[in-house]
Formats: C-alpha cells, structure tokens, sequence
C-alpha cells in the first residue's frame, strides 16, 4: 500500500514519497507544482517514477490536473496502480517507447470516471521545481474515441491533435480528466486515412520544406534498421494505387503538421525552422499521375507516375541518398538513409544519468535562450561524460554531478565533482578535457546553468546534494542561503 506525505508546499515545491514495496525497489514520487501554458499557470500533480532503468524502461512521468472534487489521497494509490503496471510490463521485457501507446481496461473506471482510457507516451519534458528523470518519458491520457481513432491511424496523429488543440508543441504532457475527446470515429471517417490502406513503418521519416528558403522539397528520411521492411513492402504493391505509410516525427525538425476534423490543416512549433514533419507519407502513383505534392491533413501526399514510382522504389532498395527532381516547378523529392547502430541507452553504463535540474522558471529559461533548448545542449555533456569515462579509474566515487553555467558573451563554467567518493584526478582532468571541446552556446539578460546527476557503474547514490560544494561554500561563507541563480553567480562566478 501507499504510504503519503502532504506536506508538500506549493509556494516551494518538492517531492514526495510514495512508498510502494516491489521486487527491484520501485518508487513513485509526487510534486506539487504549477505548468506555464497558453492559459497561463495551471495546479498540477506530476508522478515520477524511479527503479523502471534496470528493466530496460525509461522512467515515467505522469502529470494531472487535479480532477474536480478529489484529493491526492483519493488519485495517489490509483496512479500508483497505473505506474506499476508499467513496471510489470517492463519486468515482463515489454517496455514502451516513445509515441507507443497502452490501451486500459474498457470495463475499468479511472480515477471514478468510465473510459475507454489509454496512455500516450512522449519524450517528458521539464517543469520548473520537478527533477525529471534524463530521457524520462510521459504518459498522456488518451479517451473516448481517440482510442479507436489512434488504432487506425497513429499515436503520432493523436499527439499532434492534442497539440493543435491546446497550442502546445508537440505535445501537452500534462493529463485532464475533464477534457473532452480531440477527435470522434465518425469524424474519423472524414479522413483521407480512413479510405486508403494504411501500414504503420518505424524508421521512416516525412518532412517538408516551410518555404522559408524558397525551396520546395519533400525529405524521406529512413533509418537503417528500416530498410528490409519498406523494400519487402513496397515490392509486393501493385503497379497502380494508394498508400499510406505512418512515419516517426523527424527529431530535426521544429515544425509539424497537425489536422483537426471541421478545422482542417494547420502547423505545430517550437520555432520557425527549415523542415515541417508530418505523420504520414501518402502515395499515388500509377499510368497517367502527374509528379505533383499535395496538403494531404497531418501528412504530405505524392502523386508519381509509373516511371518516377519505380525510380524511387530502387533508390530506396540500393539505400543510396539521392535528391528526384519530380517536376519543372522545382518539386525535388530527397531520399536520406541514416546508419545508425542499435545502443540500448539503458545497458549497464560507466555513467547512468539520473537527472538534469534547472534553477529558473520555464519563462526566464525562454527569455535567456531564445531558440535554444537546454535539454539538447546538456546531452552533449552527458556524452562526453559517457566517452571520457569508458575505461577509466572511477577510484571509489559512487556518483557524479556536473555543473554547467553560461552568461552573455559565451562564457561558460563547468563544475565537477564525485558525490559519495573520489575520483582520481587524472579522471577528473578527462573529463574537463572532454568538456572543453563542446562549443559554448549563446545567452542573453543574465545567466543560466543546469547540473546533470548520475551514479557511476553499478553503484548506488545514497542522496545527491542540491549543489556543487563549490557553491554551497560560497554561500555558506557568504553567509546566505541560494536564492536566485543571478545571486549565486555574482558571488561565485564574478566577471
């Protein structure tokens, strides 16, 4: 059973507890925190889990609005439930992945309201007084007819509805009981997907260029891993008809297509970039079609002749990269394969990351970077925490934590430490070595910093500190307690 802690504060958030007894030591913790969103600040209760890695699942984090009427001691024991279902799942070898999604029991009430539920899983992201797991995922509650809807088409199509209706991109991670259904079955049937044949194809990759630098290109993008199955596939089609393959979102891209039933056609982003991406790639081809590019909803149409559709399916089979001019209106069709090598992220590693924490809100966060994303930037260093580690003396230390910290002008501070030991300082010195080729990045008003935390091999981190000693030095020679990051670096780091 769970046990629950209340004295989460609101005003100054912190985790809590819950205590959960299973093979393995899972845990669930709960924060109290507000989300910043295109209606402003929103209550919210987030669950993270803890324990979910040594099965080869990423950990989980699961965020609700607290529903109408009820309690955390009401939801807590019932999302507890929920989160270690997952953990049996993945006890089982059946983790989940990103944009996976889970179907509940259609006779099970959640949370006292009747379903049919399901969960989306997304790339979590961080919330401002939340430490969330590096790599964690998210879990978004699915209902009603989104269920069926995203069993004939995507979780993709799904994520980005949610998207396009709470202008949250890609995706909002948070849960509403409450809310009602982005999308019906019957409006469903409107879709183009709805009357093609459909077959779902991980590794491929759909983007369009935006227009913002007078081009006009579609991007197929597939991983090789993919290869076999897009060429056994598209060898046994006829030599006329329609298709539709469901794609991965393009991690490069910072645009993507969303459709809502009676709204038609529109675009989700972070920021105005070179490449759209879309949900599916939908193929006409045969005698007589035109080489054109069509809206086609959430995804990009391609009407080829029989001449260009052949063309293509060799240059997918050879797997050599190569740009199709399909048109004179300077249609150009790109075909990249990307080689990557299968890394189970979490395999027994040198350095297991556990967490990557901020120390300002999301708005300042936005205000200081601009277009860039923290989270991208500190998995450079996680990187070269992973390279400069691999055979290396890690003496007695049982954990590390580095500190990162920029200001305007490209300035950049790096602190190192072991948590719970020592390293030699040979392994220290690789480690600034490797830190030192990251190119800085840029940030403007005022500085920012993130510390990645992570356990060393198969050892276990009794308790990270909140700081660096370096900083809690400082403070505490100073004669202050941290409040704002600002203060902190005129004392520690003056110009």
């Amino acid at each position: 059973m769970f046990a629950l802690n209340l004295a989460a504060s609101r005003e100054k958030p912190r985790p809590v507890p819950l205590k959960q007894t299973l093979p393995g030591e899972f845990e669930v913790t709960y924060v109290e925190h507000d989300i910043e969103s295109t209606d402003g600040k929103m209550h919210c209760w987030t669950f993270v889990t803890k324990g979910l890695e040594r099965y080869g699942q990423h950990e989980i984090v699961f965020s609700l609005f607290p529903p109408r009427g009820k309690t955390i001691q009401e939801v807590a024991p019932e999302i507890g439930q929920m989160l270690e279902g997952l953990c049996f799942k993945a006890q089982q070898g059946k983790p989940v992945k990103a944009y996976d999604a889970l179907t509940m029991a259609k006779d099970r009430p959640f949370l006292g309201q009747k379903g049919p539920w399901g969960l989306l899983f997304i790339p979590a992201i961080m919330f401002e007084g939340v430490e969330i797991p590096f790599e964690a995922l998210a879990a978004v509650l699915i209902k009603g007819d989104e269920i069926e809807v995203m069993s004939k088409s995507s979780p993709l199509r799904i994520a980005s509805m949610l998207g396009a209706a709470y202008k949250y991109y890609p995706c909002p991670p948070w849960s509403d009981l409450n809310r009602k259904p982005v999308v019906s079955a019957k409006e469903f049937a409107t879709s183009v997907l709805a009357k093609v044949d459909v077959v779902r194809m991980p590794g491929l990759m759909v983007t369009k260029s935006s227009g913002l630098d007078d081009t006009n290109d579609v991007l197929l993008r597939v991983e090789g891993s993919a290869m076999q199955r897009l060429n056994a596939y598209l060898a046994g089609l006829p030599d006329a008809g329609v298709v539709a393959l469901l794609t991965d979102p393009d991690p490069e891209a910072t645009m993507r297509f969303s459709w809502m039933p009676g709204v038609g056609r529109g675009v989700i982003y972070c920021d105005m970039g070179k490449w759209i991406t879309g949900c599916f790639v939908l193929f006409v081809y045969g005698p007589g079609r035109p080489n054109a590019e069509k809206d086609a909803e959430d995804g990009i149409a391609l009407s080829l002749n029989s001449k260009s559709w052949e063309v293509l399916k060799e240059v997918l089979a050879k797997g050599e990269s190569t740009a199709l001019i399909l048109n004179g209106e300077g249609l150009c069709l790109l075909i990249q394969f990307i080689q990557t090598f299968s890394v189970d992220n979490l395999a027994p590693q040198t350095f297991v990351p556990k967490s990557v924490s901020m120390f300002q809100s999301q708005e300042e966060m936005k205000a200081r970077l601009g277009d860039l994303t923290i989270s991208e930037y500190a998995q450079k260093f996680e990187k070269a925490i992973q390279e400069a580690l691999a055979g290396a003396d890690l003496g007695d230390a049982c954990g590390l934590m580095v500190a990162v910290g920029l200001k305007p002008g490209k300035l950049r501070v790096v602190w190192c430490e072991a948590v719970e030991g020592s390293l030699p300082q040979a392994t220290l010195d690789g480690l600034y070595a490797a830190f030192g080729v990251i190119p800085s990045i840029e940030v403007k008003d005022g500085p920012v910093a993130f510390i990645i935390k992570g356990a060393l091999k198969d050892k276990k981190v009794e308790a990270f500190p909140d700081f660096p000693s370096a900083w809690t030095k400082t403070l505490e020679a100073a004669g202050q307690k941290f409040t704002t990051l600002d203060g902190l670096f005129k004392l520690i780091w003056k110009d």
